[in-house]
């Protein structure tokens, strides 16, 4: 049985070529599970009348709407989408519509799960609507989630709503920052060069940490929306060695700026946080993968967040 797990999709296909060509019996196997899944997804087109168009990638799409006027999708943009995304059986897995907010992720193919959804999405414009036919080999290969079974093909609508460069996104980021704080009547914050927004709400009157600290903290960390993302246990603080392993950008500057026994509030743009996160449609899969140490984080892809701390101990 073929085993093409999604992450190995996320680090790109070049790396299961390699994988695949090691082991000849493997390649025959995979290039199988390709050639079966073609022939489904151009049965289905033809018992459809169904007119589309194969991309070299192995996806297939359909020109719903054209805008030749749109800004062209490029590899890095941030992009803004709407879409409709179905198992080709037809059963429906989640859909967006333009009373929502468009979903982002970047345009490169580390960022997005189904995999086919980077190559797809290259072939528009803003303003443009497609719908594309994504075989399990450009999606989650034979992980089974809650919604949808092992080596599922997958019919997605798409409508490219806006493109953003990295810089345009951060500087909008920072813009919702302000906006959220204003709105809050916060007024005793300093605003640092890294765009990161500090607001002391305790002042501790211990040991300012470096660096080198190692600390104990209790925290919550939500979106602006309110949201809550992740919070420590009341009873049982979290260790963060400042000087080593992995640690939220903005969370450890902030945390460099508190004595011990202090409590501050730190608002921060992605770029500090989880940056352009891997996006996952349909966005219910997310916590499976998460659950399933596929995905290390649920945090969405460009998200400004809200982290409140208290500093316990520092040594």
């Amino acid at each position: 049985m073929i085993t093409i797990r999604p992450i190995a999709h996320v680090i790109g296909m070049s790396l299961l070529v390699s994988i695949f060509s090691s082991c000849k019996e493997e390649e025959t196997q995979l290039e199988r599970l390709r050639r079966e899944e073609d022939e489904k997804i151009t049965k289905y087109l033809s018992d459809k009348s169904i007119s589309a168009t194969k991309d070299a990638s192995g996806i297939y799409y359909e020109v719903l709407e054209e805008n030749p006027q749109g800004e062209t999708v490029r590899t890095n943009d941030i992009i803004s989408v709407f879409y409709d995304i179905k198992t080709l059986e037809g059963k429906q897995l989640e859909k967006t519509t333009d009373s929502l907010a468009p979903v982002r992720f970047l345009h490169d193919y580390k960022s997005v799960i189904p995999l086919g959804l980077d190559y797809a999405v290259h072939l528009m414009k803003t303003g443009e609507r497609f719908r594309f036919y994504i075989p399990s080999t450009l999606a989650y290969g034979d992980y089974k989630a809650d919604d949808f079974d092992a080596n599922s093909i997958f019919i997605m609508e798409l409508e490219v709503a806006g493109v953003q460069t990295i810089d345009e996104r951060y500087n909008e980021e920072m813009k919702e920052l302000r906006e959220y704080l204003d709105a809050k009547a916060v007024t005793d914050k300093e605003e640092l060069s890294s765009g990161l927004i500090y607001n002391q709400t305790l002042q501790g009157t211990g040991t300012q940490p470096t660096s080198m600290s190692r600390v104990k903290i209790h925290y919550e960390c939500r979106y602006l929306d309110s949201t809550l993302v992740d919070k420590t246990n009341p009873s049982q603080p979290v260790s963060i060695d400042l000087n080593g392993g992995y640690i939220v950008k903005g969370l450890k500057e902030g945390i460099l700026k508190m004595k011990e026994g202090g409590k501050a509030t730190f608002v921060m743009p992605s770029k500090l946080a989880f940056g352009g996160s891997i996006q996952v449609f349909p966005s219910s899969v997310r916590d499976e993968l998460v659950q399933d140490q596929i995905l290390l984080t649920r945090i969405l892809p460009f998200s400004p967040l809200l982290y409140n701390v208290e500093l316990v101990d520092t040594n």
